[in-house]
């Protein structure tokens, strides 16, 4: 029998080709070093967010909630949990090709672009591809964690003791359309920080589609309340640049994890950029300061009322939610750079 180091891997379903070794994922011209490689998560909590599969809590599976393994049932396409304390976090989830459609739907932007067919572990917590190269998670330092985790408990409460319960009482204030434009108006007054970085990033077409949602929500969207240029019929999404892409686009990786008090997730390069996209904000410059920051405050308000349940469903899912969170948020912010650096 030949040995393990032979090019060829034991599994249950028998001996298979080893992968090459040194093969690794295409990387966005070094725009995110210091991050490991992409991993996709697996249910509604987002990518990269370890939780019970879903289906394992709706007791849709014969084993029930201690099952490990859920790639026989029909209704779960998903796989087996991979370990624990790895660098990834615990109970992160690796997807078969054959269920890529299914996580398309729940990863949302933050998975666009990104390259492979991502698979099942074995018994061993091996992955392997039918098709390609073996993908590992994306990973980040996190020197602070104790800060880290005590900023987590910070916001959290502060989510459920203050915001969430105010939000509640603003979306009954207000239909859900008023809040829409609300947001419409305060993402139409920050143009110029996206028409700045779309700049920086050497995208003309980015700068101009900007330009051009500007022109059209301001004049015909009466100051931004409606965002037409969006229709179907005009066709022009909006940029989603920022400072922080902007760095990681030219090559400046993101140095460590950081959990800011209110501000939330982020690294010393985010946190520079985060600097710089409130300087280019008009109205981080409202006088006097305090109006300026109820403005803000105002915005986030409006913001949570839109998404109240998304955190709480993140929460509900992940076995450690502020390990959830930092992987999530590792993800999101390479995805983000891999969709500019892809299309150049």
């Amino acid at each position: 029998m030949p040995d393990r180091g032979a090019g060829v891997r034991f599994s249950r379903r028998g001996l298979r080709p080893r992968p090459q070794t040194g093969a690794g994922v295409a990387r966005p011209g070094g725009a995110d070093a210091g991050y490991g490689r992409p991993r996709r998560g697996h249910g509604r909590s987002g990518p990269g967010i370890g939780s019970v599969c879903p289906a394992q809590r709706q007791g849709d599976h014969g084993g029930g909630p201690g099952a490990t393994d859920c790639r026989q049932f029909p209704k779960c396409r998903a796989i087996t949990p991979g370990r624990q304390g790895d660098e990834s976090g615990a109970g992160s989830f690796l997807v078969e090709p054959g269920a890529q459609a299914d996580t398309e739907e729940t990863s949302g932007e933050a998975d666009e672009g990104l390259e492979g067919d991502f698979i099942a572990t074995d018994d061993e917590g091996e992955a392997d591809s039918a098709a390609g190269p073996r993908e590992e998670a994306l990973t980040i330092a996190d020197p602070w964690e104790p800060f880290n985790r005590a900023m987590y408990h910070f916001n959290d409460n502060l989510y459920f003791w203050v915001l969430k319960p105010v939000a509640q009482g603003y979306a009954k204030a207000l239909p859900e359309g008023v809040r829409i434009s609300i947001r419409n108006v305060f993402v139409n007054i920050a143009f110029p920080a996206r028409f700045v970085n779309c700049v920086l990033q050497l995208d003309l077409p980015c700068a101009a589609v900007e330009t051009g949602r500007f022109v059209i929500n301001s004049v015909w969207g009466l100051g931004g309340l409606f965002d037409l240029a969006s229709d179907e019929a005009i066709n022009l999404p909006k940029q989603r640049r920022d400072l922080g892409q902007t760095l990681g686009v030219h090559g400046i990786g993101p140095g460590f994890f950081i959990n800011w008090p209110i501000f939330g997730p982020s690294s010393p390069r985010d946190t520079v950029g985060l600097m710089g996209d409130i300087l280019m904000d008009p109205l981080a410059w409202v006088s006097p300061w305090y109006a300026a920051t109820g403005i803000a405050a105002g915005y986030k308000l409006n913001e949570t009322s839109l998404s109240i349940g998304d955190y709480e469903a993140l929460k509900e899912a992940a076995i450690d939610p502020y390990v959830a969170i930092r992987d999530a948020y590792v993800q999101y912010r390479y995805h983000k750079i891999k969709q500019v650096t892809d299309r150049k």
